[in-house]
């Protein structure tokens, strides 16, 4: 069966956050610390955090398979004429079905349909469980950065990118 996205909206917000809060604790437990998981679960993902994110137009997506919401994806168009994929996240056991597949290739096919020419993301420098998925998508590390946000905590990320490919007239690449 595929998986059906929705658009999620204000009404959508809770459904979201928990969501969020099971994967990330399955995603992240060993890699960072409780505490800066629960820092970042409720910097990133607090309720007035996400509607604002909603009422700016940032898309947010829930997924489901199997009537079953186990995930979400959240990008949007950013500078530089490109889109960035701030979250993508599926639930430990919809893993592996093709989901993150098809996540991927919606947020190609928006950046497609903006007239964009690549889509962006960052990830931990020790998840290499996702960075392997990335790379399997066409995503190849394009930079690294490690910042502070607040509380005593740092992000020590690589940024991903993958370059959309434009197509001339007779279907042959052009980039």
């Amino acid at each position: 069966m595929m998986p059906v996205f929705r658009t999620a909206t204000a009404a959508d917000i809770s459904t979201l956050r928990s969501l969020a809060h099971a994967i990330w604790h399955e995603a992240y437990e060993g890699m960072i610390s409780p505490e800066q998981i629960a820092y970042m679960l409720a910097m990133m993902y607090s309720e007035s955090v996400i509607a604002q994110e909603l009422a700016q137009g940032v898309r947010w997506e829930i997924i489901a398979d199997d009537n079953e919401d186990c995930g979400f994806i959240s990008y949007e168009v950013a500078a530089n004429n490109e889109v960035k994929l701030s979250k993508i996240y599926v639930r430990k056991e919809a893993r592996g079905s093709g989901i993150a597949a098809t996540a991927f290739h919606r947020v190609v096919a928006y950046a497609e349909e903006n007239g964009r020419h690549s889509v962006f993301l960052t990830v931990n420098k020790q998840n290499q469980r996702a960075i392997r998925a990335y790379e399997k998508f066409g995503f190849r590390i394009a930079d690294a950065t490690v910042f502070a946000i607040g509380g005593g905590f740092m992000m020590d990320d690589y940024i991903m990118r993958r370059r959309i490919d434009k197509k001339d007239e007779q279907g042959e690449s052009t980039v």
